[in-house]
């Protein structure tokens, strides 16, 4: 059976703010939160509806492939969709539409549950690609993000842990590109990522090894970099709901 979760607009639950309370309204291009427009299959999301003025709504019809939706076990009790895969499987939302040139600044809450050889929170094309490295089971990893002619890697303070919640800050233009995990000091490189081609939320989207498990809360995006004022309010936003840092 399919249900639809849908708070009406402007809606939050007492204390927290409201989709809409997202800064710089005018400039989001993409808006994912798991309290609000998820549609379910029985207890899988086949369905999760962009909030920002774009309608970019990620899909899955296949059954199998569908992500779990959890009402109550992201931070501060809040709602998260659960991207689990298994060998030879995916746990996917996608969008083929989207399309937007650079710059674009990404903002995401997530987890990861458990290490597979490789999982992807969102990714453009087989070359372009923003995505958790996890080779094997690795106790942490780096968050990588991959293109030609290079890479990003974040390291040091921005090592990543199974079963912490971090908010990423990932932003890429045609020539510079920089990412920070929980208001850490950003690492950033000069590599030139590219326009994405699609959207996708997955575990894996090649290769037969063990898929990772990863949650996500939330999901914002913008159409320029985010710094100073800006940048505190948005953290502020995401803060006022999870706790973060």
């Amino acid at each position: 059976y399919m249900s639809l979760i849908k708070q009406p607009f402007g809606f939050a639950a007492a204390g927290r703010p409201a989709v809409t309370d997202a800064p710089d309204q005018s400039e989001i291009l993409l808006h994912y939160r798991a309290d609000t427009g998820i549609t379910l299959n029985g207890s899988d999301v086949s369905a999760w509806a962009d909030q920002s003025t774009g309608g970019f709504d990620l899909t899955q019809g296949t059954a199998g492939r569908q992500p779990a939706f959890n009402a109550s076990s992201g931070p501060n009790g809040t709602e998260v969709v659960d991207f689990a895969g298994v060998t030879g499987g995916d746990g996917d939302l996608q969008n083929t539409a989207w399309s937007h040139a650079n710059p674009v600044h990404y903002f995401l809450v997530f987890k990861i549950n458990a290490w597979g050889d490789s999982e992807m929170l969102f990714t453009g094309t087989a070359s372009h690609s923003v995505y958790m490295q996890g080779p094997g089971t690795p106790s942490n990893t780096v968050l990588t993000m991959t293109a030609t002619p290079g890479a990003l890697i974040l390291d040091g303070v921005n090592y990543m842990n199974a079963g912490t919640w971090y908010l990423g800050s990932f932003y890429y233009s045609d020539s510079y590109n920089s990412g920070s995990l929980n208001n850490a000091t950003p690492d950033s490189n000069t590599d030139d990522f590219g326009p994405a081609a699609k959207l996708a939320m997955a575990c894996n989207t090649a290769g037969t090894g063990a898929k990772g498990d990863f949650d996500i809360a939330e999901f914002l995006a913008y159409d320029e970099q985010k710094t100073g004022g800006d940048l505190t309010a948005i953290n502020k936003y995401f803060n006022d709901q999870y706790d973060l840092f």
